[in-house]
């Protein structure tokens, strides 16, 4: 189900409330955005869809996925491809759409004009590899959240880091943050050891990026503000040896849900490329809580 908020308005655009695939039911409504058209796009999670609801006829149509959970379908219409736990989608300024395609390990892309699905990033199979090669060799691990930068080409990514519940990043040199080129070859990874189990990620108008940190794997569930120390990273250092500096065991095992924001320098796309931040949560970043994202 999927609903609207104005104010203290809450309405129904999309839903039944009982899971299903039908003209008025969708199957877990994850990632979403507002089209260049107006209308919303979602992923329909659990039917394996990307779907389109125009928000003046009410109108529900699929723009890709045929219902089949698996990979195919690159080369062709988006409508026939397979996907696997589409998680997040965004568009860039072209209009081309971006999928961040969980359980496949890749970052795919539906082509605005053409339809066509293709994948940018990922090989398919899990894994922490392909820092300065092309995207359709570097390898993703649960990719969770996909963000345009703000020159409108280039793509970030998040990875889960683990195929399970545990979360895999907390105390690693796994770099789960990803930066790609319009080409699809990563441009550079970093964020080993600063996240715990990264879930979103977002590129703001100056070229911050901030990203999503839940975890919820202590017993009693409680959930805690984690700090993260400032640190650099610096293009050319490779997956397994970031400059950046890592919380200290005790911030990183901690029980958290923050959101901490990578600061890269504005003067020029080749600059932010260059060097980037991990601010503080307690000044420079927004902290949330709340419950755990079992997806």
């Amino acid at each position: 189900m999927i609903r609207f908020l104005l104010a203290a308005l809450v309405s129904t655009l999309i839903g039944t409330g009982t899971r299903g695939y039908s003209d008025l039911q969708v199957n877990n409504p994850y990632g979403m955005a507002i089209g260049p058209d107006g209308a919303l796009y979602f992923c329909d999670l659990d039917n394996q869809r990307i779907r389109r609801l125009d928000l003046k006829t009410k109108k529900l149509t699929t723009i890709a996925g045929s219902g089949e959970r698996g990979y195919r379908g690159d080369g062709g219409p988006a409508v026939d491809a397979a996907l696997n736990m589409p998680h997040e989608i965004q568009f860039d300024p072209a209009g081309n759409i971006y999928v961040a395609e969980r359980d496949n390990h890749v970052i795919r892309k539906i082509d605005h004009t053409s339809g066509i699905i293709s994948t940018v990033a990922g090989t398919g199979v899990a894994g922490f590899a392909g820092d300065g090669g092309p995207g359709a060799k570097a390898q993703l691990r649960q990719p969770h959240s996909v963000a345009i930068d703000r020159d409108g080409k280039t793509v970030w990514a998040v990875d889960r880091c683990s195929p399970g519940t545990t979360p895999g990043c907390a105390n690693t040199n796994v770099n789960p943050v990803h930066h790609f080129d319009e080409s699809g070859k990563e441009i550079k990874s970093f964020g080993g050891g600063m996240f715990a189990w990264p879930h979103g990620i977002h590129v703001d108008r100056d070229g911050n990026v901030w990203v999503a940190d839940a975890r919820a794997d202590q017993p009693t569930g409680k959930r805690e503000a984690r700090k993260a120390k400032r640190a650099k990273h610096r293009a050319g250092a490779s997956s397994g040896s970031s400059s950046a500096t890592a919380p200290s065991s005790s911030s990183a095992s901690a029980s958290s849900s923050t959101v901490v924001s990578a600061s890269a320098a504005a003067s020029s796309a080749s600059a932010r490329a260059e060097s980037a931040s991990i601010a503080p949560a307690s000044s420079a970043a927004k902290t949330v809580s709340g419950g755990h994202a079992s997806r």
